[in-house]
């Protein structure tokens, strides 16, 4: 074919390239959990995270919508993020948790979901060092040390 007749072609001709949905969001991982205090509540942090779809199939994506199934799969939250996220979830709960990657012609990928169920709080070390101290001649103190690195401790009973 003549170069001229090929060039003719090409300008005078709308090329459509269809657009179809991304491959799903690869690699999801969960690090592990780290027990915090939320609302005066005990619960479990968790990060996770994910890499973009190995196929796009469009010039870009446009966002990662994700939910958390959690405490039951009827009360799922919907959210939007890049490429990780956070959550809290309480001590002893199954938790679901799936993402889908958009491209910008809002084609939807297939979701990936990890399931998991958050443990139970650890239960903290014993106090050490335990001493009394007089504060008079009917009266005492109770003193202990105590060093519990990244736990949750709601009090002591005496």
């Amino acid at each position: 074919m003549n170069r001229d007749v090929l060039s003719q072609i090409v300008n005078s001709s709308t090329v459509t390239i269809p657009c179809t949905a991304p491959s799903p969001p690869r690699d999801l991982k969960v690090e592990a959990p780290v027990l915090v205090r939320f609302n005066n509540r005990k619960m479990w942090r968790y990060v996770i995270s994910w890499k973009e779809p190995k196929n796009i199939n469009c010039a870009s994506l446009h966002d990662y919508p994700y939910d958390v199934s959690y405490p039951s799969p009827t009360s799922a939250v919907h959210a939007v993020s890049s490429n990780m996220t956070v959550i809290e979830a309480e001590v002893n709960r199954n938790v679901t948790f799936r993402v889908w990657a958009i491209n910008n012609q809002a084609k939807k990928s297939m979701p990936v979901n990890v399931a998991f169920q958050t443990p139970l709080a650890d239960k903290p070390q014993q106090p050490t060092d335990l001493f009394l101290e007089a504060i008079n001649s009917s009266c005492v103190r109770l003193n202990w040390s105590f060093t519990q690195q990244n736990k949750v401790v709601d009090g002591f009973q005496v």
